[in-house]
């Protein structure tokens, strides 16, 4: 037994060396599909594993498919996505936010094409001023504009996303100075942007009690 024990070691060696770069290998790949669809690789992790709990192909682009109620009781997926808790955090990111906006009505809207994100982003911002870019294969747009309003200091936070069953829950604040505070009288039009994975669900929102 001795004398294969050498031989026992270099072949644990080479497993462990062999696993080491299957790891680097998967990481590597992880960072180039994140940088692809313009994302942070913690990013793509998440929306990767909300993929595989709503058994959506890992991996592949989003297809648009239907996920009805019946469907995903039947595939067991209800309970896959829900989790402890019953609801399931989605990740997003920050576009745009600020006080300074084109829209002047209150708004709450879902944009799901280049062609919608361009004609909102002409409304919303100044002349001449180019939208973020968006992947609209694998993500859409959420905003929340709380219309114009009198004075300075408002604000639109979003401040969670959740998968719930069938829909998403997009929950906002708009946030209102406080009665005694100095404020600058000057008109604002307070908004949000953000994006999130492409999930084929409808979208609900909720706003908070002001602050």
């Amino acid at each position: 037994m001795k004398k294969f024990l050498p031989y026992i070691l270099i072949f644990l060696i080479i497993s462990l060396l062999g696993c080491a770069a299957l790891r680097r290998e998967k990481a590597g790949g992880e960072y180039l599909k994140a940088q692809n669809h313009g994302m942070a690789v913690k990013e793509y992790q998440a929306i990767e594993e909300l993929k595989k709990a709503l058994e959506i192909n890992p991996g592949q682009p989003l297809a648009r498919k239907s996920l009805s109620l019946a469907q995903k009781e039947s595939s067991g997926v209800v309970s896959a996505a829900e989790g402890h808790s019953g609801d399931r955090q989605i990740p997003y990111v920050s576009i745009s936010q600020g006080t300074t906006s084109g829209v002047v009505d209150p708004l709450e809207i879902v944009i799901e094409s280049e062609k919608e994100w361009q004609k909102l982003w002409e409304r919303h911002a100044p002349p001449g001023s180019s939208a973020p870019s968006v992947d609209f294969a694998t993500q859409v747009v959420v905003g929340i504009f709380a219309g114009e309003r009198p004075t300075a200091g408002y604000q639109v936070q979003i401040v969670n996303v959740e998968l719930e069953r069938t829909r998403i829950n997009v929950t906002y604040e708009v946030k209102t100075p406080q009665k005694d505070a100095l404020v600058a009288q000057i008109l604002t039009q307070p908004f949000h942007l953000i994006r999130l994975p492409r999930l084929n669900l409808p979208i609900q929102f909720k706003r908070s009690h002001e602050h």
